[in-house]
């Protein structure tokens, strides 16, 4: 390797880190809405910002589920079903992320009413 090449590859390191280090994400919580699904019919929609440090309870023919929200995120603390994979997920606190109980048929999930693109596909 010569020295202009070893110059370069600290360049684009440097360059890379500096991106990641500013990079422009969307950690407002401001635009986000808490979504509550069971059977893909919404139990609960309201804004996140609304629902910090209050409880929901969702009960149906399929079982208990305690869903908590705080300010650092949204999670599932209770569950009736055997598997408890719903319990055992973190904290879900950006856009897109979701919880599932698949035995209750219990969704949750934070979405963003922005427009914005997610991917391009050529």
């Amino acid at each position: 390797m010569k020295k202009a090449d070893i110059i370069l590859l600290i360049f684009i390191l440097f360059l890379s880190g500096f991106l990641l280090f500013f990079k422009n994400t969307n950690d407002s919580k401001e635009d986000l809405y808490l979504v509550v699904t069971v059977d893909s019919k919404i139990v609960k929609k309201d804004l996140y910002k609304n629902m910090i440090n209050k409880e929901i309870n969702v009960d149906n023919k399929y079982g208990h589920n305690k869903i908590f929200v705080d300010k650092n995120g949204v999670k599932v603390v209770e569950a009736d079903c055997k598997d408890q994979v719903c319990v055992n997920t973190k904290k879900i606190n950006k856009a897109g992320q979701t919880i599932i109980c698949l035995p209750h048929r219990l969704e949750v999930k934070l979405i963003s009413e922005k427009n914005g693109i997610d991917v391009i596909v050529k």
